[in-house]
């Protein structure tokens, strides 16, 4: 496969006598940046005639000839749609007219950048409600997901851009939580969340897990959009697992989230995630992540939704049960939903909608003014909705 120089690559769109195009993503501080190279094959020379500028995202499908190029045109409020690009001129005609729904064009996106206490840097995609006013304090949702790298370096790269459109993510659950943006809320979507470490990194997890949720807190803080005790934190999967450590290990927090949360990795003894160690090799790394293990710890509400039917082995529904007994049995509040006939990611559109209004009926709870005692949920309950 020939490359477009580099990592990200992907292979040829087209050739054109001795001229083969390619195209690639070039690493930048907001994000990777699609653009298309043509080689010509017996000189190894290279020409870019294309990279996608500005507060959009713009990726290259096909090459119709030297100048022409279909490609994908989108922004965080412009739902993507088809359009013919002239390479020379940059103008382009659209193919075709997908719409924003109503309303999504008014949120306020930023990226934001920051570092944690050791001097990696950081980053994340900010969602703020229509005709937010600089300096206005509202309530935040900090939504993110482990990933593991080897070096500071390669977990600074920001990993997606910026620029692509929120509401159109594959994702239905990031989907949901963004819209939340149209509630009144602040999110901090896609919050870098590296563990960094060539091998045993997560003996150092739960610490890093900290400091990268502290320094998203200090910024956001230090920004005047927000005040220490109207922050949540929530995560997917792995994410909720991440969630649930932090509150066991840190007091900047006012509530938490996780959806189909793995909260207890010595029922997956054989590894997890980026962890290849057994159970056997490494009890402590198991034990520091096993979020049960430290409910006690846990002193903020704490919402746990999962789906009924979810067949993954590091994360079943017996996960989200202990823990949501972990806490009760501790006189913590918590609420624990259960999805029925849902596997590990919920794709029921009634499901979704549910999710949506136990998200945001928990955050408006605990993150918002208080509201009569009548309208409030039981802490106690336990529903297969």
């Amino acid at each position: 496969m020939l490359d477009g120089g580099t990592e990200n690559t992907n292979p040829s769109l087209a050739q054109d006598g001795e001229w083969i195009y390619l195209t690639g993503r070039e690493e930048t501080a907001q994000g990777p940046r699609p653009y298309v190279e043509r080689l010509h094959v017996r000189t190894a020379r290279r020409e870019r005639i294309f990279i996608s500028t500005g507060k959009e995202f713009e990726e290259p499908l096909y090459v119709l000839d030297a100048r022409t190029l279909v490609t994908t045109h989108e922004s965080p409020v412009e739902a993507p749609n088809y359009y013919v690009r002239d390479v020379k001129t940059r103008r382009f005609s659209a193919l075709t007219t997908s719409v924003s729904p109503p309303d999504v064009d008014r949120v306020v996106p930023r990226f934001l950048t920051y570092t944690r206490d050791d001097g990696v840097a950081l980053s994340g995609n900010l969602l703020l409600p229509p005709n937010y006013k600089s300096g206005e304090k509202i309530p935040i949702l900090i939504w993110a997901y482990p990933d593991g790298y080897s070096d500071a370096r390669a977990a600074a790269r920001v990993r997606e851009s910026p620029f692509r459109y929120t509401w159109g993510s594959h994702d239905p659950i990031k989907r949901l939580i963004c819209l939340l943006a149209l509630q009144g809320y602040g999110v901090l979507w896609d919050a870098s969340m590296p563990v960094i470490g060539e091998a045993n990194a997560n003996d150092t997890a739960v610490r890093q897990f900290v400091a990268n949720a502290k320094a998203a807190v200090d910024k956001l803080v230090e920004l005047g959009i927000a005040d220490q005790s109207r922050i949540a934190i929530g995560g997917f999967s792995y994410g909720a697992a991440m969630a649930a450590t932090v509150l066991a290990n840190s007091d900047r927090f006012a509530a938490g989230i996780g959806i189909a949360g793995a909260y207890n990795f010595t029922q997956a003894p054989d590894g997890f995630q980026t962890e290849s160690r057994t159970l056997w090799e490494a009890p402590q790394a198991y034990m520091d992540l096993s979020a049960v293990m430290h409910a006690d710890r846990i002193r903020v509400p704490f919402l746990l939704i999962h789906g009924n039917e979810d067949a993954n082995i590091a994360a079943s529904p017996l996960q989200s049960r202990q823990m949501y007994q972990a806490l009760k049995g501790l006189g913590r509040t918590a609420r624990l939903v259960l999805l029925p006939a849902e596997p590990h990611r919920p794709f029921a559109k009634q499901s979704l909608d549910h999710v949506a209004w136990e998200v945001q009926t928990w955050l408006d709870r605990f993150l918002k003014p208080k509201k009569p005692e009548s309208s409030a949920l039981s802490e106690s309950s336990c529903h297969d909705c």
